[in-house]
């Protein structure tokens, strides 16, 4: 019982150590590899952009690679009045339809059209990854390939140095960005795994203890009654049928027997036998018990 609340405590300790955290990098990262024809990073300045910029493809052989390390993978962008749309494909699966049109009814700022009209956001992503290296491809779709941001979640322990990635922008914010500047910093998370290791852990743990008592108890209560019962059976063999009576005969001699109430000169002689009686009682001294015949 000892080493499995052991175990089970270090389990607990463990996972209290394992955290989530979100980074995000910007469209101008050093984990981000182009290959074609790109604008420049800054050719598309907003502040609806995460970083205040975005770039833009229109060669259907272009590629943008993000690498990264961890769990879960978003790709950010700001929304158009019009059509525009690219294609993801995480680690060269079936490349993935992004639209990154406005959807029908959502309100929006006529005045700026003719460019990004809905702040950035994530349009899409995957979660439950293997904790290793990851590729997202981004390449053009009906018209445009759009570049503006990605996140990505790492796991680490909670003691450990942080994990960082090779970029200088995932830590920073970017203060030309008011959205930017609240939603930059990487978010600490607990995992929800290990929440639900705590609830099994404490109850296993509870459990246990529980037991440990109520056993504790049992055992001491049952000495208890073991050494009561020893106890009276010591006392039990007062009245063993071991002991045996004792009788003693006074001798058919004549023999002077005071009598009660009477003075010493008056006194009574008896030439008879005298009857002598013993009564057994047990651990008291014997009484005999004498009877005179006139």
């Amino acid at each position: 019982m000892f080493w499995s609340i052991s175990f089970l405590l270090t389990l607990v300790v463990y996972s209290c150590a394992i955290i989530l955290t979100n980074i995000t990098v910007d469209d101008n990262d050093a984990s981000i590899s182009y290959t074609g024809r790109w604008d420049g990073v800054n050719a598309h300045p907003s502040s609806l952009n995460y970083g205040e910029y975005h770039t833009v493809t229109e060669d259907p052989q272009a590629k943008a690679v993000f690498t990264f390390t961890g769990i879960a993978v978003y790709y950010i962008s700001s929304l158009w009045p019009y059509l525009v749309d690219s294609y993801v494909s995480l680690d060269g699966a079936t490349p993935v339809y992004v639209n990154l049109t406005v959807p029908p009814g959502m309100p929006y700022d006529v005045a700026e059209i003719g460019s990004e009209v809905i702040m950035w956001k994530a349009i899409w992503g995957a979660q439950n990854l293997c904790n290793t290296v990851h590729t997202l491809t981004v390449t053009r779709g009906t018209t445009h390939g759009i570049v503006d941001a990605f996140r990505y979640t790492t796991v680490r322990e909670e003691n450990s140095p942080n994990t960082t990635s090779g970029s200088s922008s995932s830590a920073t914010n970017h203060p030309g960005s008011p959205s930017a500047s609240a939603n930059e910093q990487p978010t600490t998370l607990q995992s929800k795994s290990s929440i639900n290791i705590y609830a099994i852990v404490f109850s296993t743990v509870g459990a246990l203890l529980l037991s440990a008592l109520v056993f504790i108890v049992w055992k001491r209560n049952r000495h208890r009654i073991q050494a009561t019962d020893r106890a009276l059976d010591t006392t039990n063999n007062i009245a063993s049928n071991s002991v045996v009576p004792y009788t003693y005969v006074v001798p058919a001699s004549r023999k002077e027997i005071p009598l009660p109430g009477k003075t010493p000169t008056t006194r009574a002689y008896e030439d008879h036998k005298h009857l002598a009686v013993s009564v057994q009682v047990p651990s008291i001294p014997r009484i005999y018990i004498l009877f005179h015949r006139r």
